[in-house]
């Protein structure tokens, strides 16, 4: 019966001290017997740490084996979602290009255009973003960097509110062109302005409100399987 090297070891350990005691007793025979069992357990340690070494290699092979195979289902997986965003991008584009809204085979489904959920994306081109697509709490000796106006509104130190801003551009206010058709030009107009020809609100009075350095995007599409 192979034993493990702490047996062997731990052998090895008694026995000396076992041999010790005897020395001491001068008991000769004894000591005799007990040198040969510290050879006969000294024999046994190389083929323990032979065999515990190929052990270990062994396994590193192992591990090393599965690695490569995880990259490899890695790259596969990887290469399988490129090739869904890639094609369901062209389908996208195409449905657009010629307004579908759903493309269907009979009694097998198809593909659907469907809208992003959540806010419309905030876009403010010269405030900086984090790795993570957050917008930078900037300090103080860091604001200059930023050319907006003194009213921008932030909140905490140099932090857009962007709650604050989502609010304010989804706001209507009277037409600056138009002033709503209910006012005249100036003093000495005969005639209100008409509404319905103005080139910026199109006839609806009011526009969306701005923030200047700020604009709300679309929300997007995507392409659903259905």
């Amino acid at each position: 019966m192979s034993a493990s090297l702490f047996v062997i070891e731990q052998s090895l350990v008694d026995l000396e001290e076992l041999r010790a005691t005897l020395v001491d007793e001068g008991d000769t025979e004894a000591v005799a017997a007990v040198d040969q069992q510290i050879v006969e357990w000294q024999d046994r340690t190389p083929v323990k740490v032979a065999s515990s070494r190929a052990f270990v290699l062994q396994q590193e092979t192992l591990v090393g084996a599965c690695k490569a195979e995880e990259d490899r289902i890695r790259a596969i997986r990887k290469r399988a979602e490129s090739n869904i965003e890639r094609y369901k991008a062209y389908l996208l584009a195409v449905m657009q290009r010629f307004d579908i809204k759903e493309l269907k085979a009979e009694n097998i489904g198809g593909f659907r255009r469907q809208g992003n959920g959540g806010f419309e994306p905030l876009d403010i081109p010269e405030w900086p973003k984090d790795s993570s697509g957050n917008f930078e709490a900037l300090r103080a000796h860091d604001a200059g960097l930023v050319n907006f106006p003194s009213d921008f509104p932030v909140k905490a130190l140099y932090v857009p509110d962007t709650e604050k801003i989502r609010e304010e551009l989804k706001r209507r206010v009277l037409c600056p062109e138009c002033k709503g058709g209910d006012v005249r030009l100036d003093e000495h107009d005969t005639q209100a302005v008409d509404s319905s020809t103005c080139p910026r609100c199109h006839g609806e009075r009011t526009v969306p409100a701005t923030v200047e350095g700020a604009r709300l995007l679309p929300r997007g599409e995507h392409l659903r399987v259905i």
